[in-house]
């Protein structure tokens, strides 16, 4: 989608925790040369996360339908 625009003024996101992998596919696809790096504009995050409740392990046919019924539910 990104190469449907003539110009790419900026990306949200967490750049920094970008694996080597990626960043070469924003230089080589995507033509991103520079970077640079501020703080949210919304704050830090409270989110807190615990492995144990925050991960569900389901078969792979299961899959979509678990993403439903979370949806559904709020």
């Amino acid at each position: 989608m990104p190469h449907d625009f003539a110009y790419i003024g900026g990306d949200i996101g967490t750049l920094k925790t970008f694996a080597k992998v990626e960043k070469q596919i924003l230089k080589k696809v995507y033509a991103i040369n520079k970077t640079k790096f501020m703080p949210s504009v919304f704050g830090s995050s409270n989110r807190t996360y615990n492995p144990m409740t925050d991960v569900r392990v389901v078969q792979e046919s299961e899959y979509f339908m678990k993403i439903r019924g979370e949806t559904d539910v709020v």
